[in-house]
């Protein structure tokens, strides 16, 4: 097979997608934070429903957000490259993934929670859009174009292709109330090396969820940024605690 004849991936494109499937996870997060706190059954909230990974260490805290952002950002990015992931150009793996697994298996993005979301595991991923106000991505398409293209910045049917998701970085963070430090982290590598990514900044803005991105290029021993910055998204779900002190990205500018 020639060079030219091999099958390829963008990778401004890739990382168009996972910036777009980032926002939509910290959709979902929002909309668990606000939950959490409107609800006044006397019970534990849906936010606050915890389980843990080690147990006895509130570090290894998993909540029903991390599960259903997961499940989510999986989805689109299914959604966005059903092709090269069949074909095993691009690998996804979860951190909620069961035993660290890099198969790319929805169905293993649910939390012990899942019951008390009302979603079965066998319905797929489509309920979790409406239920956490996330835009869906048959009706809202995964936008591919956010960047215009890079020279070289293509993967071909050679390389190793691995998105990595951290649906919520910072459980514990989020758990304990201190909802500054959680973010949704994206990653790219190629053939082991990280080329790109996305981080979602999604309780900070009162009406917007901020993320921002990163591509480089690797040249020998050398690295060097193609592409950064960050993209401003209007938000869905309300902030779960609006403060006077929480500054819209869009007036961050002008010094407030």
């Amino acid at each position: 097979m020639s060079k030219s004849s091999k099958k390829e991936v963008d990778l401004t494109e890739l990382l168009s997608t996972c910036v777009d499937a980032c926002r939509r996870g910290c959709e979902v997060i929002r909309n668990v934070r606000h939950k959490s706190l409107e609800d006044d059954g006397g019970g534990p909230s849906p936010g606050q429903r915890v389980q843990y990974k080690v147990a006895g260490d509130a570090r290894s805290a998993l909540t029903e957000a991390d599960g259903a952002s997961q499940r989510v950002i999986v989805d689109c990015l299914t959604v966005a490259w059903p092709a090269e992931i069949d074909a095993g150009l691009i690998r996804v793996v979860g951190e909620e993934d069961d035993e660290g697994s890099t198969d790319l298996d929805i169905e293993k993005c649910d939390t012990g929670t899942s019951d008390d979301t009302g979603e079965s595991s066998e319905g797929g991923a489509s309920g979790y859009y409406e239920r956490y106000r996330s835009p869906r991505p048959d009706v809202e398409p995964i936008r591919r174009d956010i960047f215009g293209p890079v020279p070289g910045a293509v993967a071909t049917e050679d390389d190793e292709v691995i998105i990595f998701i951290d649906p919520m970085d910072g459980t514990r963070e989020f758990v304990e109330g201190r909802i500054h430090n959680v973010q949704c982290l994206i990653g790219i590598t190629v053939n082991g090396l990280p080329v790109g990514g996305a981080v979602g900044i999604m309780l900070v803005h009162e009406r917007q969820i901020e993320v921002l991105y990163g591509l480089v290029s690797h040249t020998g021993d050398s690295c060097r940024s193609v592409l950064s910055g960050s993209e401003v998204f209007d938000a869905i779900n309300p902030l779960a605690v609006p403060r006077d002190d929480v500054p819209d990205a869009s007036r961050q500018d002008d010094g407030e």
